[in-house]
């Protein structure tokens, strides 16, 4: 079970840092799906994506739509702050192991000096995981335990590393039910030796409360 004395002051940084969206999937993480906090937040949700419709279609101004947000924010953090130890009990132990697919693709050689592209994905199911996409002689799909939110990891492990990988999406991600969640890395190799760089999955969930319970898939 997570600590609320930890959880909360982590959900406000989210909250300043990210934005209500990414406070909003990681709260909901955190409390036993079909509570009554749990429900409040798809409440909020709705709200969320009613009001950026709204705007995007041009039926209210950015003036408006501050407004609206001030206000999702200011529910969100009575939610946040009302929540006790006996609102996420059965976060922990009263829910079955949620199972899924990943699937990545990494070289099993690359170019020296020459950038190459990687993709992992993560869905609930494994169909999802073949939309929109080109599969390759490298493509791997295998069975994972996964969670509402995710986090993914390329890293070369290596003391002088002969990688240099850089991504544009977060560490962290809200898996959604109906499609994949992915992430894509950019990867130069700049040394002589070649060992693919390491992949590392963690249930984000888990890792926060105790990092003795992540585990690394492969790598």
């Amino acid at each position: 079970m997570a600590d609320l004395n930890e959880l909360k002051p982590g959900i406000k940084d989210i909250l300043i840092e990210q934005g209500l969206r990414p406070a909003l999937q990681r709260l909901k993480a955190a409390v036993p799906e079909g509570s009554k906090a749990y429900n409040e937040l798809i409440l909020l949700e709705a709200d969320l994506k009613d009001a950026n419709l709204k705007m995007v279609r041009g039926s209210i101004s950015q003036e408006d739509l501050d407004v609206k947000y001030n206000q999702l924010r200011e529910r969100f953090l009575i939610l946040l702050e009302s929540l006790e130890d006996s609102d996420l009990e059965s976060a922990a132990g009263g829910k079955e192991p949620k199972h899924g697919s990943l699937l990545y693709q990494i070289p099993g050689r690359m170019e020296l000096e020459k950038e190459a592209r990687c993709r992992v994905r993560i869905a609930y199911d494994e169909a999802a995981l073949l939309e929109n996409i080109e599969l390759t002689r490298d493509t791997r799909i295998k069975d994972v335990r996964i969670a509402e939110v995710m986090e993914v990891e390329l890293i070369d492990p290596a003391e002088n590393p002969a990688f240099s990988i850089r991504t544009f999406n977060r560490t962290e991600q809200f898996i959604e039910r109906e499609e994949y969640t992915e992430w894509l890395f950019f990867v130069k190799e700049s040394g002589s030796r070649y060992n693919p760089p390491h992949l590392h999955s963690l249930d984000s969930s888990l890792f926060r409360e105790s990092p003795t319970r992540s585990a690394r898939l492969f790598g």
